[in-house]
């Protein structure tokens, strides 16, 4: 949606024949350092030319982007670069944001870190690592264009109590189908072993094993989903699975400092990731740390130095994040 609002400015703008107040560049990347292949990898020759963030001797970056194609291998995608295109230089901008979702290549390359986060919730067992287990399946119920969250508490044996929450999402005009995600608790477990299907000794890597466990997480998609969606699991069970349920694990982590460059900051998920069943990186990202640019750019009209208002920036990423 964002991406349209500017596409429709710079439409707008082109058209009156003035100067554009943004360009998009949808099709292209930083760019790249090339990767030899075969015996020429040992060479190791990497023409600086190639790649795309240039640290000057003032410390800003100089951006260079390439046009690329996107290839779809077998589900997933490859962007390699158009062949017979030019890199085309954008120069050494007042201010560079990256935010290229939870793995950025770009933040690594200019020596972006970060730290997992602790979190602890007072119940005596002191700080621990902020993690939250997830099984996510694609299952054909009605859930129409809606969301449907469920929150509700679950006990171990001893009676201790984990809070989970679970959410299935409908598509408009896809009205079949909805993606569930479901919070497993942390005591919870699919050990094949330990559920008795399996005898002791069984090796993880078998098909015994491996078909057990995945019995289990099925087994417990299934009541689950019951739960939150109120249809029997009589039902869920002769509804076609359009895609396994899988076990995903997020574990939180934050980054140590938003200014990597004098000029340049990461933020969004690329600085921290937050729980993406509430949708709190992309509110984070595009409210919190949107602001923050909108207010650098105030500071600067009031007649802020770059050094403090990027300083400032930097700080208000990571403190939206951590919230």
């Amino acid at each position: 949606m964002l991406r349209r609002y500017l596409e429709e400015i710079e439409r707008m703008d082109l058209a009156a024949g003035r100067e554009p107040r943004c360009r998009l560049f949808t099709y292209h990347r930083v760019a790249e350092p090339s990767r030899p292949t075969g015996w020429q990898r040992w060479l190791r020759r990497e023409a600086a030319q190639e790649y795309g963030l240039v640290r000057g001797a003032d410390g800003r970056l100089r951006v260079r982007i390439e046009a690329i194609r996107e290839l779809d291998e077998k589900g997933t995608y490859r962007r390699i670069r158009a062949r017979g295109t030019e890199l085309l230089d954008l120069g050494t901008p007042g201010l560079i944001m990256v935010a290229e979702g939870v793995e950025s290549t770009d933040a690594k390359r200019l020596g972006f870190t970060q730290e997992r986060v602790t979190i602890d919730h007072q119940d005596g067992r002191g700080p621990i690592l902020a993690q939250a287990d997830y099984i996510v399946g694609l299952i054909a119920v009605n859930v129409a264009a809606n969301s449907r969250q469920r929150i509700a508490s679950a006990f171990d044996k001893q009676g201790n109590e984990y809070w989970v929450r679970q959410m299935t999402l409908g598509h408009d005009g896809f009205s079949e189908t909805g993606w569930t995600i479901l919070e497993v608790p942390d005591y919870r477990t699919f050990d094949p072993i330990q559920a008795g299907m399996v005898p002791a000794g069984t090796r993880r890597d078998s098909v015994e094993y491996f078909g057990a466990h995945r019995y289990l997480i099925r087994d417990y998609f299934l009541d689950q989903v019951s739960l939150l969606t109120e249809i029997p699991r009589r039902e869920l069970v002769r509804t076609l699975s359009l895609a396994t349920p899988k076990l995903v694990s997020n574990v939180e982590r934050i980054g140590r400092d938003a200014l990597v460059a004098s000029n340049c900051v990461i933020a969004g998920d690329s600085f921290g990731n937050g729980s993406f069943l509430l949708s709190r990186g992309s509110t984070t990202g595009m409210i919190g740390h949107a602001a923050r640019v909108y207010r650098y750019w105030q500071a600067r009209d009031e007649g802020t130095g770059h050094e403090t208002a990027v300083r400032q920036l930097a700080d208000g990423i990571r403190e939206d994040t951590a919230a």
